[in-house]
């Protein structure tokens, strides 16, 4: 794979080849943003694939709104063995589903991935990927929603098809060490979670609380439950 992506940088100017050792989804994503050139930023999972033709809609849409750090857009899921459609991409269509938001917490994305950034407003906040927790997204996302305010555009168009139930993903995994570790770093999440102070500015973070509190509860309980070792799971639930 490295060599095979090595040659196609020497062909296209526009790919840049970084060899490092595998630190994890966080410790990559840091990488990309110090060392991206472009305008903007869109965080893209190996395993997943975009829509065809979204990059141009994306410029386009984002030429006629210059102003926006933040652009949202919503997705296709499918899982392997199964087709999908994709919807016809006509500017004119996705035009009129845009639409211009004040940060608010109730529009932050499940992940980062749903999302187009900014670089210069990223590298502004400083914000960058917790590598020690295994919801990087949710921490990266929680920390730009609830501290900085800026204007979303909302693009109401699946630009991203994101593979389900896969057979490899790390939340995914029944080995006993990785769920272990998926539940520690879901303690971790719920204790960040618990201290985002409320304020006039994202007093509605307590309806994404109970989202969060919900959803990953159900988790970090299906964790749990998956694990075999009777007296590691005391330790877990203790």
């Amino acid at each position: 794979s490295g060599r095979l992506c090595d040659e196609l940088a020497c062909k296209y100017a526009q790919i840049s080849v970084i060899h490092k050792e595998n630190l994890g989804t966080a410790a990559a994503r840091n990488v990309g943003i110090e060392l991206a050139k472009g305008e903007y930023l869109w965080f893209v999972d190996g395993d997943d694939l975009v829509m065809k033709d979204s990059l141009f809609v994306l410029n386009d849409l984002l030429n006629c709104n210059k102003n926006i750090s933040v652009c949202n857009f919503s997705r296709i899921e499918f899982i392997d063995g199964e087709s999908y459609e994709q919807p016809v991409n006509r500017f004119y269509e996705t035009k009129k589903k845009a639409n211009v938001y004040d940060n608010k917490s109730e529009y932050i994305p499940s992940s980062v991935c749903y999302s187009l950034f900014k670089h210069k407003f990223i590298l502004n906040t400083g914000i960058t990927f917790n590598e020690n927790n295994r919801f990087e997204d949710e921490f990266f996302n929680l920390d730009l929603y609830t501290n900085f305010k800026f204007q979303i555009l909302s693009v109401d168009y699946p630009l991203y098809i994101y593979r389900k139930q896969r057979e490899y993903s790390k939340t995914n995994s029944k080995d006993s060490k990785s769920l272990f570790s998926s539940c520690v770093s879901l303690v971790d999440l719920f204790e960040y979670i618990d201290k985002i102070h409320l304020d006039s500015f994202n007093t509605k973070i307590i309806s994404y609380k109970k989202r969060g509190y919900a959803e990953l509860g159900l988790f970090f309980l299906m964790s749990y439950l998956r694990r075999e070792d009777s007296l590691k799971k005391g330790k877990l639930l203790k």
